[in-house]
């Protein structure tokens, strides 16, 4: 019996290491992403002519405040409070279809009309409008699945806050942009660490320049 535990005891410590790597490795995976970046999520240097303020949820809860500039630059600002905004999300935005009792495959449809959409979380019905064409042009844009999307109404401009659904994510999945309501298409904006909270624009639209 001394002798079977003497070689369990040998092999448990000869395994010993790389045990402790695949533990260090699950717990590393396990992190969300944001927190492996948190540590620095942004850079003060910059051009903050054009820019937008936005308040981002970090995965404990916690609030961060930011400028944003039109080129994707960001830096750490004072609390500020949003106020005169709508918010809109919506989801589900996929017919799922099967072909030949799945003999010949199956594939997600984007089709806009199947979207379940909300109001400041009240569900609301999607009617004609702009907030329609904005969710179709998020489908015409994006090819990858998508969990849920924002759009942010703020003094009449649009913005819409995506998330991609990818299996790995070794940076946040996290991007914000601008809808032209002109051109009907989306203006990348930044490649945010966190879900964005709320936006608040400045006295300067960001876009200003570009639309006169």
């Amino acid at each position: 019996m001394k002798k079977i535990l003497k070689i369990l005891a040998y092999i448990l410590f000869k395994l010993l290491p790389a045990i402790v790597i695949i533990i260090i490795i699950i717990f590393l995976i396990s992190l969300p992403v944001s927190m492996l970046f948190d540590f620095k999520d942004y850079d003060d240097i910059g051009d903050y002519t054009n820019s937008i303020y936005v308040i981002t949820e970090t995965y404990d809860g916690k609030n961060k405040y930011y400028e944003v500039s039109k080129n994707g630059d960001k830096r750490k600002i004072d609390q500020f409070t949003c106020y005169a905004y709508t918010k809109y999300k919506f989801r589900f935005c996929h017919d799922h279809r099967i072909y030949d009792g799945g003999r010949n495959g199956e594939e997600n449809i984007y089709n806009e009309s199947e979207c379940e959409l909300f109001m400041d979380d009240k569900r609301i019905d999607l009617e004609d409008g702009i907030i329609k064409d904005i969710i179709k042009t998020v489908g015409n844009e994006f090819q990858d699945p998508l969990f849920d999307t924002f759009i942010f109404e703020v003094n009449n401009h649009y913005y819409v806050f995506v998330e991609f659904n990818t299996v790995m994510n070794f940076t946040p999945p996290y991007y914000l942009y601008y809808y032209d309501k002109e051109t009907k298409k989306l203006k990348y904006i930044y490649h945010a660490t966190n879900e964005i909270k709320c936006i608040k624009e400045k006295e300067k639209f960001i876009f200003e320049e570009e639309s006169k």
